[in-house]
């Protein structure tokens, strides 16, 4: 594999990364909102705040460590949904499609 699809698959690889803490980031902004507007006190925020340190952040983290290779994390963000097959060079599709599927059987147990 060329230095350039290399390249490509450390940025998608990011991307996964930087989408699902995002998504959890944006419940946890939830949160924050109501707590600037008097709904919730800020001991409850502090506990969300914990919550998302303890579960989500941690999760995804590790995930990111565990899985050690760029085209892995790929392939994991593709069968989780993080990212969509047009977002990925064909030649790189075929790359981590296999290793998809295996992640979309593991999820499904």
């Amino acid at each position: 594999m060329n230095k350039k699809k290399k390249a490509e698959l450390r940025r998608l690889a990011e991307l996964v990364y930087e989408r699902e803490l995002g998504h959890w980031l944006a419940q946890l902004d939830h949160y924050f909102g109501r707590w600037r507007r008097g709904e919730i006190p800020a001991s409850e925020l502090s506990e969300h705040i914990h919550e998302y340190h303890q579960g989500p952040a941690r999760y995804v983290w590790s995930q990111h460590v565990r899985l050690k290779h760029p085209d892995q994390r790929v392939a994991w963000g593709l069968a989780q949904g993080v990212l969509d097959e047009t977002e990925i060079d064909p030649e790189l599709l075929e790359l981590v499609q296999e290793s998809a599927e295996v992640f979309r059987e593991l999820s499904s147990e």
